[in-house]
């Protein structure tokens, strides 16, 4: 799906903010003092109806988004699994989190063993298996 997380880590990054931060003590202070602002309804008020708006004008640009719908028929559950790799013993059996599954003939095959197969715990706690090499 595209999906990562983005941490604030670098000097970049974390420089965006702090200028954002700075840019409000700054300038939002200012703006309030020569207004003769000194109370917190007053400021409230100010911030709300004059300089956020202002600012948003200013400031904000409007950007395309690009969240996509989902195509096709996909399995949400199987997607948001944790999903884990295993070979498939000569018994026909995997062991996963201490315990040992059974796999039954499936389409005409009748032993998976040797085949990598993938584990998917879902998140209600269920358990699915399916082959993921011949």
């Amino acid at each position: 799906m595209g999906i990562r997380l983005i941490n604030a880590n670098t000097p970049q990054a974390k420089g965006r903010i702090e200028r954002r931060f700075r840019f409000f003590q700054d300038r939002l202070i200012k703006e309030m003092r020569l207004l003769g602002i000194d109370n917190y309804t007053e400021a409230n008020k100010f911030l709300e109806e004059e300089f956020l708006p202002w600012c948003n004008r200013r400031y904000t640009h409007k950007v395309e988004s690009l969240y996509e719908a989902i195509r096709g028929n996909k399995d949400l559950e199987i997607i948001f699994s944790i999903k884990q790799g295993r070979k498939v013993n000569k018994d026909n059996t995997v062991r996963f989190c201490g315990r040992i599954y059974q796999i039954l003939p499936f389409n005409g095959i009748r032993s998976f063993c040797g085949r990598w197969v993938e584990i998917c715990e879902l998140l209600d706690g269920r358990i699915e298996i399916s082959c993921v090499s011949k």
